[in-house]
């Protein structure tokens, strides 16, 4: 690497030179009023010339490189339920990237990609897909193999969700469940003894069939989430962050449950002479886990025989955090509850609640400022 700056006249001329294995190689050139400035310009084209030196012009594909850079960073630390939705976001990545280089990548092209995603997914899911591509591509970046994010700056957007309405149940409805499936008698009621854990517990699915006796302290009142289960692959597995690994207080009421399930579940296997040989919490009639698609079936049997809204068992999860919130319950603490990564996050799942908790603190302030006088 090489500069000259010579005066011209009332100029600075300014050249920068670097070299390779063959030959000298003039880089750029340019004229300044003063000397300071072609200095500072010959320093930063320097820079940028020793930057790129050190960028390998990679052929590797956007899909190849993906799959590489997610089997040595996160399959390692993965839940199995996550390391899936990696894979989905790679196969769409390589349907619509196909073989195309990393090098010839660009952002209009990406955003392109991501309207092509914005038309035909669901917000959700194209922000993860972007995430998700965004880390690795962070990564490449890190590594020398192209030398800017292409994904800076993109613009994200999606076909409309569920609407936040319906994923969750009003309170009146929240006591009206919750009533219902506390009535529990045989070991086919199992199922609504899940439903009323995750209505006062906020676990996921895979944490609530995850759920060991040893997990819950009957005398202290607290449930620890440690592991989830995974249906699909019929083994535990990690929680789905380490912030998912949590002890939570719960009621007097889920801890009576807790007690019907103990006596009617070793009634059922003492009778039958089967072994709990895993310790879980809720087995059923077969002495098997319950799968998604069975207690969503069981659950939308409880909404329409109680003449409610009917939501998913994912749902049940967002109505005991909005029944949280809406009791003001600090936000902190109900992110910690649910396990979140983040209060970020939270914040993100439930800002049409926080943007009403808002608007009623916003009245309450202004009725408080015109008591005053």
């Amino acid at each position: 690497m090489a500069n000259v700056i010579k005066k011209r006249g009332n100029n600075w001329r300014a050249r920068v030179f670097y070299y390779d294995d063959v030959k000298k190689r003039h880089a750029k050139s340019a004229t300044f009023g003063t000397k300071s400035k072609a200095q500072k310009w010959t320093i930063d084209q320097e820079n940028n010339l020793n930057k790129n030196r050190f960028i390998k012009s990679s052929t590797q594909s956007l899909p190849e490189y993906f799959l590489e850079w997610y089997k040595t960073f996160k399959e390692p630390h993965l839940a199995n339920s996550t390391k899936r939705r990696y894979m989905a976001t790679s196969n769409v990545l390589k349907k619509y990237w196909k073989n195309i280089p990393l090098q010839n990548i660009n952002y209009i092209k990406y955003q392109k990609f991501l309207n092509y995603l914005g038309d035909n997914f669901a917000l959700e899911t194209v922000r993860k897909i972007h995430g998700q591509t965004r880390y690795a591509i962070n990564k490449a970046v890190q590594m020398h193999k192209i030398s800017d994010n292409f994904t800076n700056g993109a613009t994200v957007y999606g076909k409309a969700g569920k609407k936040a309405n319906l994923k969750y149940l009003e309170i009146y409805d929240m006591k009206k469940l919750l009533n219902y499936c506390m009535d529990i008698n045989y070991i086919t009621d199992i199922s609504k003894a899940m439903v009323a854990t995750s209505l006062l517990t906020g676990l996921r699915y895979e944490e609530v069939i995850g759920l060991t006796w040893d997990n819950i302290n009957l005398k202290k009142h607290t449930l620890t989430v440690n592991k989830s289960y995974s249906q699909v692959d019929k083994q535990f597995q990690k929680t789905k962050n380490h912030a998912s690994n949590r002890t939570i207080s719960i009621n007097r009421t889920l801890v009576e449950l807790f007690k019907k399930v103990q006596i009617i579940q070793g009634k059922f296997l003492l009778k039958h002479g089967y072994q709990n040989n895993n310790n879980f919490v809720f087995l059923n009639r077969f002495c098997n886990i319950i799968s998604s698609g069975s207690i969503n079936k069981s659950l939308k049997y409880y909404c329409n025989h109680l003449g409610i809204k009917q939501i998913t068992f994912h749902g049940l999860r967002h109505t005991h955090a909005s029944y949280l919130i809406s009791q003001n319950v600090n936000i902190q603490y109900v992110s910690k509850r649910l396990g979140h990564s983040s209060v970020s996050i939270t914040q993100d799942v439930y800002a049409h609640l926080l943007k009403d908790k808002e608007t009623e603190d916003s009245n309450k302030t202004m009725q408080i400022l015109d008591n005053i006088n």
